[in-house]
Parts: C-alpha cells; structure tokens; sequence
C-alpha cells in the first residue's frame, strides 16, 4: 500500500496531464483548421491557449484589457471532474482505507496538490492580454478536486465494503435526510424547466442558427469543435432559463437582459445557439407560463418533504 499523500499528489498529477493533454489535443486540432492568429502564430503560443483552456474547464476567469471574461461553459467542468473521480476510486484501492472516516483525509490528499498545480497553471497561462485569476485557480482547483476526488474515493470504498450506493441515504438522521429529497426535487424540477424554455427557444429559431452556422463557414473539423463548444455551454443556457423561470432573468453582456419584463439586446457575438434569444420587446406570452413553475416546485418539495419526515411538527 502506498502512503495516502504520496499517492494523493500522484492521482492529482496525473489527472490534471490527462485533462491538459486532451485539451491540447483539441486546442492543437482547432490550430490547424483554423486561421493561425485565433490561436497563435507559433506552436508555444498554441500550448499556453491549451493551459487556458484547462483553466476554463477549471471556472477560473480571466482579466483581459477593459474587463473580465467570466461567463466560462458549465459543461467543460464534466473532463476534470470525471479524471478527478477516476483518480479517487485509483486512490482507494491503492491505499489503505479501512473505514469511512478517512474519507476526508483522502479527498484533501488529491485537492491540495491539484490546487497547487491549478496555481501554477494559472502562472504558465497568462500572457500580456489574458490573466487567469490566481485565486480562483487555487480555490475551484480545490474545490472541485475535493469533490469529485473524494466522490471517487467513497463509492471505491463503498464497493469494496460491498456496500450499495442507496444506503447512504440509510445513514442520514431522517431530517436532514427529509430535506434533502425536499431540495433535490425542487432544484430538479426548476433545472427541467430551464432546459425545456432553452430547447422551445431554440427550437423555435432553428432556422437562423443554421443560418449563423453558414455565415461562419467553420468547415469540417471547425463545425465539430463549433458543436463541441456549443454543448460545452449547454449547461449554462439551462441555469439561463432557469433564472428566466425565477424572475430575474439573464444578461449577456453590454445592453442584453432577458427577463419576463421585457427583453433587450444589444450586440452579442455570432453564435449559432444564441439564436435562442427572443427578439427585442415584450417577452414571449408562452414563457410566461414558466413563472409558475417556481411555486409548483416549491410545493413538491414541501410534500416530498412532509411525507419523508419522520413526524409533523
């Protein structure tokens, strides 16, 4: 059995490689379809856009002349985050666990010395146009590597113990156990509602995304990164319309806000799925029924909650 923080740092290592090296391949893929001053003019240039890229699929924003960059793509958290829970259940089996308390010490052996790597990476990928922020590289480095690393770790352990997954719901007290099914199915139930007000939108402008898409001309293996960007950010249109369902709506930069109260928008950029966006004016009478939706889920979880309680007070 190898020592837990030994074999902590070298599960972090090691996916923060894998995770870089599958984004460089693709950085690299975009490099030659694409006009070279998108990326660089020189391969070296090319790797440090790959770094950014990890830092992206990271949250981690960037500084850029005259502002931030910090509407980054959900979706890309999904890559670090499966190698982080592939490196944890590697971890388990690799180290001597023997009950469920090491569990923390454990998760925190992977995220500090992959929040020390996401530091330094933020340092490799700055330029004098791009500054990855150093304290969000530390912070969601951690964050997301105790998390999915320690996912990893539990449900190794679980298996080996010969455990079944539905039973940690079994070692919850029975309250806070009541008001968790209460929360998960009201985050539910408004997440499946912001996905469906994005597909009608989209559905419904079909037509000049493909427009956009022509317009763009991105060939063929430019379309297939287009699409891979595209749902990369499918996620956020869902937390978008989610927010629309709320009440507050969404903006998108400069002289763009998307609410039930009306709709404004100013310039946004050429992008196919941003043909989504209703059009300047009134907001569309039909999404209005998605203001409902936030009491409906609200009553959900208080009945879920009120039937899995263990008594009414």
């Amino acid at each position: 059995m190898r020592p837990l923080y030994a074999a902590g740092g070298l599960a972090a290592a090691s996916s923060a490689a894998l995770g870089l090296a599958v984004l460089m391949t693709l950085t690299v893929a975009g490099w030659v379809a694409a006009p070279h001053g998108a990326f660089g003019e020189d391969i070296g240039e090319v790797l440090r856009t790959a770094v950014q890229a990890w830092l992206v699929g990271h949250l981690v924003g960037f500084g850029i002349p005259g502002g931030d960059v910090d509407m980054l793509p959900l979706g890309l958290v999904v890559l670090p985050g499966l190698l982080l829970y592939r490196a944890g259940r590697r971890l388990a089996r690799s180290c001597d666990l023997p009950r469920l308390r090491h569990l923390f010490r454990a998760a925190l052996a992977i995220a500090g010395p992959y929040a020390a790597i996401s530091g330094t990476l933020a340092l490799i990928g700055r330029t004098e146009t791009v500054s990855p922020s150093m304290v969000q590289a530390l912070i969601t480095g951690f964050c997301l590597a105790f998390g999915a690393g320690g996912a990893g770790v539990l449900f190794q352990m679980l298996r080996d113990k010969g455990i079944a997954k539905r039973r940690l719901l079994d070692l919850m007290p029975d309250r806070p156990r009541s008001l968790l099914v209460g929360t998960l199915s009201s985050t539910g139930t408004l997440l499946a509602t912001g996905a469906v007000l994005f597909a009608a939108a989209l559905a419904a402008d079909l037509g000049e995304a493909v427009a956009t898409t022509r317009d763009l001309a991105p060939g063929l293996v430019g379309g297939a990164l287009l699409l891979l960007i595209q749902l990369l950010y499918v996620p956020n249109a869902v937390v978008f319309g989610l927010a629309y369902a709320v009440g507050p709506g969404f903006s998108m930069g400069t002289g763009t806000i998307v609410a039930p109260t009306g709709v404004s928008v100013g310039a946004v950029p050429a992008f196919p799925m941003l043909a989504a966006l209703p059009d300047n004016g009134p907001a569309p009478v039909l999404s209005l029924a998605a203001l409902a939706v936030p009491f409906l889920a609200g009553g959900l979880a208080g009945l879920l909650t009120q039937r899995s309680a263990p008594a009414v007070v």
